[in-house]
Formats: structure tokens, sequence, C-alpha cells
């Protein structure tokens, strides 16, 4: 985790392999970004990008976005 920008930047790796060696292994980079404002709620954006897949042609590429907003609520351990 670095803490930059207000935030925290979180970088990964992860490298998935096919022991049946029918191409499936690949790798998974994940990036995001967490900040909170006033103290009052948070926001995080983060992306997953999965490359390096090859096999047969019925397996998908998929890269992700997501944003999540979250306000703290009342009761302890409960977020909005």
């Amino acid at each position: 985790m670095i803490e930059a920008k207000g935030g925290y930047i979180e970088i990964g790796y992860a490298y998935l392999n096919d022991t049946e060696v029918a191409g499936r292994s690949y790798h998974n980079i994940g990036v995001s970004y967490t900040r909170r404002y006033l103290n009052l709620f948070s926001n995080s954006m983060r992306a997953i990008v999965n490359t390096g897949q090859g096999g047969p042609p019925t397996i998908v590429r998929q890269t992700a976005c997501y944003c999540s907003p979250k306000i703290p609520s009342s009761h302890p351990g409960r977020t909005m």
C-alpha cells in the first residue's frame, strides 16, 4: 500500500499456472485507489486486468473497473 494524493494506492499481481498445459495460465494485475473524505465517507476505484491466457476459444478475456462509494451508518460494522 502506498500513501499518495490524500489516499491509498494498492497494486497487486498474481499468476495462475495451468498444470494441465491447456494454455489457460494467465496474469492478473490489480490497481486500486481509496480515499476518505472528512472522515465521513470513502471512495474506492479499482481496475483488474487478466492477460496472457490462451487455450480453447471458449475462454473469454476479461477486464473490470469498479467504483465503490461508502457512507458509514449509525450501526457499527455496516456501511450504506
